[in-house]
């Protein structure tokens, strides 16, 4: 029934995608698919559509995400990396930790589909050592599995590649490249479907069409005087914010308009958003904003010190002072010094307790600070308007800058 309704809201670019993965998993043929959209053309949609229909018929489906806050939009949603044992660090030889006679081999013997959602954010050396586990666990099933894709499971990929790829760290664009899914030999096996018609925006804009033009490099470039090689893209007028004396403020303005009287209405702060490319233009937006909102200020301060583990360098402790420790700023981790108010707006960094709505990129409202702990109100994706409290957690860096951690 429940299929029914979902199956009758899809549009003709969906019902595609639906009947061939369907078609492939009650067949058994198997295959590797990659579902290519931009935000809003009904990815997650489709996803439920087909999970209801193959569940409905008892078949086991695997549903895993790239991140965390991704795999939430999913029915039984997990990163890949838990659902797979994916090893942190891998190179283009590695497998999964998952061993033979175990209970996760054999629910993969049983599974018809995997569902892989924002698969362009992975690298594709992760998709390899997927694909080498399975046609390993899957000869037990079939002798020919190690001549087919993920040994013979439906695969069912998705993102955008024109959305965030895979993070190279110092890596140059060829890297970023080299790094992508569609630059593994497993993409010969691929079919990419392609899915067009925007459900959120009906009525298309001019913003709509200028990003998805921007995205698959239609736009016209320009090349500046002593610049021949270089091509720059002119961004119209009226997706500018005009040049003022206070740049800060006139970004807060813009997207946050009337912030001091609706800074807490939760649908106002869901669906806005400022983007950077570097942490110090982040840590400067926030401060104003923070100044901005009424309230008192608390501030915490990180205990930091070197982890006993790390023997790189000799009498390191002497070496590197709490002093030292304190000043340094590492992407991924808060500053030493952070900087609170009841009724602002936070994000998680850690996967903390997913089943409750707490992962890496979970929005939460602060309601009450505690010397050792925040409570929050979830804002985003599942769990919203559950409160929870954040305890202080030790966390580390692995920056090879430094010989500690």
């Amino acid at each position: 029934m429940e299929h029914k309704e979902l199956y009758s809201g899809l549009n003709v670019q969906q019902m595609n995608v639906h009947d061939i993965v369907v078609q492939s998993v009650i067949e058994k043929k198997g295959g590797l698919y990659f579902v290519y959209g931009a935000g809003g053309t009904g990815k997650t949609y489709l996803y439920k559509t087909i999970l209801s229909r193959l569940k409905s018929e008892g078949k086991i489906c695997l549903a895993v995400a790239s991140s965390r806050i991704a795999s939430l939009l999913l029915l039984g949603g997990r990163t890949a990396h838990s659902r797979f044992s994916i090893p942190i660090d891998l190179n283009d030889q590695s497998t999964c930790n998952i061993h033979q006679g175990t209970h996760m081999t054999e629910l993969i013997k049983k599974t018809s589909l995997i569902i892989w959602n924002e698969a362009p954010m992975d690298h594709r050396n992760t998709f390899e050592a997927v694909n080498r586990s399975l046609k390993d666990i899957m000869r037990f099933n079939d002798v020919h599995s190690h001549e087919k894709p993920f040994g013979g499971i439906t695969v069912l990929l998705s993102g955008d590649f024109r959305q965030t790829l895979y993070v190279v760290l110092k890596g140059r664009r060829e890297d970023v490249v080299q790094a992508s899914i569609n630059k593994s030999p497993i993409w010969k096996s691929c079919q990419v479907l392609v899915l067009t018609e925007n459900m959120r925006i009906k009525d298309s804009t001019s913003f709509t069409e200028w990003v998805l033009a921007l995205g698959d490099g239609k736009l016209p470039t320009i090349s500046l005087e002593g610049e021949e090689d270089s091509c720059w893209i002119v961004i119209p007028d009226d997706l500018l914010i005009p040049i003022s004396a206070d740049p800060i403020s006139s970004i807060v303005s813009s997207i946050y308009p009337d912030l001091i009287n609706k800074y807490k209405d939760l649908e106002y702060l869901r669906n806005r958003g400022i983007l950077t490319p570097t942490n110090q233009t982040v840590d400067e937006i926030n401060s104003y904003v923070l100044n901005v909102i009424p309230g008192e200020i608390t501030t915490y301060l990180s205990y930091n010190s070197i982890c006993k583990a790390s023997r790189k360098v000799f009498d390191q402790d002497m070496m590197f002072h709490v002093e030292f420790l304190n000043s340094l700023k590492f992407p991924g981790l808060p500053n030493h010094e952070l900087h609170l108010k009841i009724g602002i707006p936070i994000i998680l960094l850690r996967n903390i307790n997913p089943s409750a709505g707490l992962c890496n990129g979970t929005q939460l409202i602060v309601t009450q600070l505690a010397p050792l702990v925040i409570e929050g109100k979830i804002i985003t994706v599942s769990n919203i308007g559950t409160k929870v409290f954040i305890p202080r957690i030790i966390m580390t860096s692995s920056d090879p800058k430094w010989p500690f951690a």
